[in-house]
């Protein structure tokens, strides 16, 4: 199989992604005054309203513990809001304000201004191509974490 190639590949593009990240995303987040994370959380929000602190931090990667400095500071910010859940009043969900929204829309305007400096339209075709490879892996990863590997 192609496991040992997979394997580098993923390496390969996790480094280039990062490097990405360094040189366009996270200077403009910092222009905002928000951390990469922060904005992650405010992406996924936009994304999807309304979802629990545990789902958030899986979502983005912050550990449950770190979790809740990051989400208060967001909101002391302004930029989310927590609420009681409707369906079971026991926990809270956290949606953008809109100053959130706003300011997403805003970093969210000048990273896409970004990016068409870095990739041009003749890539529309590659990036359907690779869209639909990362929604295949993805489906794969989330299949297989399920399973529990062993240590």
């Amino acid at each position: 199989m192609e496991f040992f190639r997979l394997k580098q590949e993923i390496f390969r593009s996790s480094h280039l992604l990062k490097e990405l990240m360094q040189d366009a995303i996270i200077p403009i987040c910092e222009e905002y005054g928000l951390t990469l994370q922060q904005f992650m959380i405010l992406a996924e929000l936009e994304r999807e309203p309304d979802l629990m602190a545990g789902q958030l931090s899986k979502r983005v990667g912050i550990l449950k513990s770190n979790f809740a400095t990051v989400r208060k500071k967001l909101e002391e910010k302004q930029l989310i809001e927590h609420h009681r859940d409707e369906k079971d009043q026991r926990v809270f969900a956290l949606r953008l304000t809109n100053e959130g929204h706003q300011l997403f829309v805003k970093i969210n305007a000048k990273i896409d201004e970004k990016f068409a400096l870095y990739f041009n339209e003749d890539a529309e075709d590659s990036f359907k191509k690779i869209l639909e490879g990362l929604n295949e892996l993805q489906d794969l990863l989330t299949k297989y974490q399920k399973r529990k590997l062993p240590k």
